[in-house]
């Protein structure tokens, strides 16, 4: 059992600057998104600098939203992201499902 609670740290002011953050990288990089469950995975096109913007992202999420389990890779030329939200944690893989959808 864990004690950390399965919601975002993130202020409104700060989630809304992340929010602007992820939606630039994904219409500038986000080629599939793949919701399945309590996973959701996602493939970008790799260039070193949506490598490191995704990085750095991926850095800050672990931060604010330490109950999700991230996972980020490359395979075939392309960015690997996969995200697995625990049971009680579903909305804010819904929120990283919807900001994806919206660039596809």
């Amino acid at each position: 059992m864990t004690d950390r609670p399965l919601a975002c740290s993130l202020s409104g002011e700060a989630m809304a600057d992340r929010l602007t953050e992820l939606r630039a990288l994904f219409r500038q990089s986000l080629l599939t998104a793949d919701r399945d469950g309590a996973a959701l995975s996602l493939e970008l096109r790799d260039s070193p600098e949506a490598g490191e913007r995704l990085a750095r992202l991926v850095e800050l999420e672990r931060a604010c939203c330490p109950f999700l389990a991230i996972e980020m890779g490359r395979r075939g030329g392309r960015l690997q992201l996969r995200l697995e939200a625990p049971a009680g944690a579903e909305a804010v893989l819904h929120g990283f499902a919807e900001v994806a959808s919206e660039s596809l």
